[in-house]
């Protein structure tokens, strides 16, 4: 079994920072919370400019079924935990504290990005709730007018949203992935000549944005947004959608791997530290830090806020 790291980018909503965002996560620890028929555990620390985390799915089964060979024959051996002991799942991951780019490390059945998105957006909305009491509450014992509830609620617009960074060659399967197709938002380099509306501003332009919303999906939809993707003018991108469980789902177009790393699972599990006291110092996060860090490329990847 492969565990990989996957790209993404945060974008918090209004009146809300980063920092402000992991302060509030860093107040989850040691504490479980039920989340998608299973419990959670979240902890999270920082290591340079990176806040680093650790998420974990306590599972319900109470036993365990191994399968020996011996000779032709075998065996099946079912154990019973400790009471008191639970399977997990893990999932490490860093987030840049200026750009909101980051890895997820995931691998079959724990944790997907996306869950993951929507577990951390339920607390940002948490969070949101309780800024926008606390500033209700400084106008006093008496009720906040309808002015002052719309310009708290203005102060503190959107939530926590989060996008999936993938190459342009790998677009095309996870649009399959999506029930309907809502938008194509691309950069071109330059205005091309045959774009009478504004090709006047062509000697003036230093790029060219569209942005294209989808009444209605057919069979040739998706062929051509992934035509157009793989241009050589384009220069970033983001196509976004809702899935069969009716979630909205964004894939930020990006020239980098499709994963930053692949391991076998024995040999994440085998290196795997989890320090649950101080999570920041976990070893893993040597390896995720490692690589975004480690050249050029993936420093201006994770580094360098992108404008599309």
């Amino acid at each position: 079994m492969k565990a990989q790291l996957l790209g993404f980018v945060w974008t918090m909503g209004k009146g809300i920072t980063v920092a402000e965002f992991f302060a509030h996560l860093a107040t989850l620890k040691g504490k479980p919370e039920r989340f998608s028929e299973h419990d959670r555990l979240l902890y999270v620390g920082t290591r340079g400019d990176y806040h680093v985390g650790l998420f974990l799915k306590l599972k319900d089964q109470r036993r365990s079924a191994e399968i020996a060979r011996s000779g032709t024959a075998f065996r099946v051996t079912v154990r019973e935990l400790e009471e008191g002991t639970n399977l997990i799942d893990f999932n490490f991951f860093i987030l840049h504290k200026q750009t909101g780019r980051g890895v997820y490390q995931h691998y079959h059945q724990s944790c997907s990005l996306n869950q993951f998105g929507i577990f951390c957006s339920n607390h940002y909305d948490e969070l949101k709730k309780s800024k926008i009491a606390t500033a209700h509450a400084a106008n006093g014992p008496s009720l906040p007018s309808e002015d002052q509830k719309k310009r708290a609620d203005r102060a503190f617009k959107g939530s926590l949203t989060w996008e999936n960074m993938v190459r342009k060659e790998a677009l095309s399967k996870l649009l399959r992935e999506l029930d309907r197709i809502k938008f194509f938002d691309f950069t071109l380099t330059t205005i091309e000549d045959n774009d009478a509306l504004v090709r006047p501003l062509k000697a003036y332009a230093k790029k060219n944005r569209r942005i294209v919303r989808f009444g209605s999906n057919g069979s040739g939809l998706i062929p051509a947004i992934v035509g157009i993707a793989q241009r050589s003018g384009i220069t970033g991108g983001r196509v976004g959608g809702v899935d069969a469980e009716n979630r909205e789902r964004v894939f930020r177009l990006i020239e980098n791997p499709d994963t930053f790393g692949e391991y076998e699972y024995d040999e994440l599990a085998n290196d795997t530290v989890l320090n649950l006291a101080n999570v920041e110092q976990s070893p893993f996060f040597e390896r995720m830090l490692g690589i975004v860090t480690g050249s050029a490329e993936m420093k201006a990847i994770f580094e360098t806020p992108v404008r599309v």
